[in-house]
């Protein structure tokens, strides 16, 4: 679920426009929380995997990044957690220098699909995570950066929302006599072809592009239409490169992100 600032239309783009979330501050950042539980360090949240998670030992909780110098961020995303299950609720707030105060209100996600969160692009060097309920939830990943707003809206050419993309294998068993025994589900994911036409060559090679080689290692989200279909993003981790072509129409490309 996508959640917003108070009043925030989109800092480029309206909120119908594709986002991009990527660089993660997180890489560069030092990690701070309230509490955690043993094995469950507040730097997991911080790394890009999903197998590692940070669990505070009590609510209310909060986790904080603190830079070394001021960065522009527009956005914060959250990936494999239990905030929904556990019945909490979480905030984004920054640090005005003299208290913390929210950037987003507290919002309580009714399930533990990815959360996102857009917001005014402001420049601090201090924004944290703040969480209340009564049971401390997991969270895998954390992501805080400035948003790639996407100068094309996207409503022909991706044949299904990421949310409904429902990608799953299954090991069924079957005996001699081919009864079925039952089944089990190996691996459970979402996933779509998400492309994006009539971008100027110019836009890809400057605005794109450094985002494109950074996906060769690293993983971004992709929020597909923010308003529309506040449910419809996705965590993705490349397995093959990203590769912008053009159209044939003069000074344009189009990109599968």
């Amino acid at each position: 679920m996508i959640y917003f600032e108070s009043g925030f239309v989109g800092n480029i783009y309206d909120l119908d426009h594709p986002r991009v979330l990527w660089n993660s501050i997180c890489r560069r950042a030092t990690v701070a929380a309230s509490t955690e539980v043993a094995g469950r360090s507040a730097v997991n949240a911080a790394t890009a995997t999903t197998f590692d998670k940070r669990q505070a030992s009590a609510l209310p909780a909060w986790w904080e990044l603190t830079f070394d110098a001021a960065e522009t961020i527009s956005a914060i995303a959250i990936d494999t957690h239990t905030i929904g299950s556990a019945g909490a609720s979480i905030a984004v707030q920054e640090w005005n220098g003299a208290s913390w105060v929210d950037v987003v209100a507290a919002v309580s996600p009714a399930d533990d699909a990815p959360i996102a969160f857009l917001f005014e692009a402001r420049t601090t060097d201090r924004i944290r995570i703040y969480i209340t309920g009564a049971t401390a939830p997991t969270i895998a990943v954390i992501h805080c950066s400035d948003a790639l707003e996407l100068p094309q809206k996207v409503y022909m050419g991706v044949s299904t929302p990421v949310d409904m993309a429902l990608v799953t294998e299954y090991e069924t068993n079957q005996s001699a006599q081919g009864q079925y025994l039952g089944r089990s589900t190996a691996r459970q994911k979402n996933m779509n072809d998400f492309s994006v036409a009539h971008l100027t060559e110019r836009f890809v090679r400057e605005d794109l592009f450094p985002f494109i080689k950074d996906a060769r290692e690293y993983p971004y989200f992709l929020l597909e239409r923010p308003y529309q279909t506040p449910t419809a993003l996705s965590y993705r981790w490349r397995d093959d490169d990203i590769r912008p072509e053009r159209t044939g129409i003069t000074n344009h490309m189009q990109v599968s992100l």
